[in-house]
Order: C-alpha cells, then structure tokens, then sequence
C-alpha cells in the first residue's frame, strides 16, 4: 500500500493546498501553440507575397495602342507635340478639327485659358484618338 499524498505547503499565498501546477503538461501545451502561431503566420506572410506578386503581375508588362493620327504627323515648324508651346497647340487644334467642333470645344472652355497639359490631353483624346488593342502582364512580357 501506498502512502497517503502529503498536502504540499502553498507556495504563493492564498493557493489551495491541493493545487498542482503542472507545469511540463502547460510548457508542451504553450509549445504547441507557439508552434501554431508561427506556422500560421509564416504561412500569411507567404500568401502577402503572392497578392504583392500578383498585383505587381497585373500593373506593369506592355500595352498596345493604336492612334488613328499619328502624333509626329501633327508637328509643327519641325518641334513634335510635346515641345510645342500653347498657341501652336491650339493652332494644332484648328487645323485638326472641324470650325463647329472647334468653336464649341472653345466655347465650353477657351483655349487660351488652358494649360498645356490640358491641350495635350485635348489633343490626344479628340485627334490622335489612341486606342488599346492588346495588353500583357509583367509575367507575358518578360
């Protein structure tokens, strides 16, 4: 026959007597799910990799478009487009466009008051008319 169990003294004050702390159950328990969180956490920092990897995929790679006017078709006194200054992109314009579209165009917002920004966007919407015809992504064009 065994001994009866001796009540073992409380080590912190105010602990039932017949407390067991167990402690290698709870360290191979805290183990595990330590183990848990890192997995889990490895494996969400692979899964922000592949959206990164993704997005960047379908943001970048080559675009095809096809302008109806050819941009160096539109130069002026031998400058291209985009060395133009405002009233020889406005001429450009003139030139380009019909009188009623051109009055109504500058009717909505004049000509002169736009910036050159403005104007070329103008002119790359309403003359040029670039249109995509195909695109790739990243992973396509490399």
């Amino acid at each position: 026959m065994s001994a009866p169990a001796k009540p073992r003294a409380a080590l912190i004050p105010g602990e039932p007597a017949d407390f067991s702390p167990n402690l290698e159950a709870r360290k191979a328990r805290g183990a595990k799910w330590r183990l848990a969180f890192l997995g889990a956490t490895i494996l969400s920092v692979l899964f922000l990799f592949a959206l990164v990897a993704s997005i960047v995929n379908q943001g970048f790679g080559y675009v095809l478009t096809v302008a109806e006017v050819d941009p160096p078709g539109l130069s002026r006194g031998g400058l291209p487009l985009e060395r133009q200054d405002s009233p020889a992109l406005v001429e450009t314009i003139r030139d380009n466009v019909s009188r009623r579209f051109f009055m109504k165009a500058d009717a909505e917002a004049p000509f002169a008051m736009r910036s050159r920004e403005e104007l070329l966007a103008f002119i790359d919407a309403e003359i040029v008319k670039s249109r995509v015809v195909g695109t790739w992504s990243l992973s396509d064009s490399l």
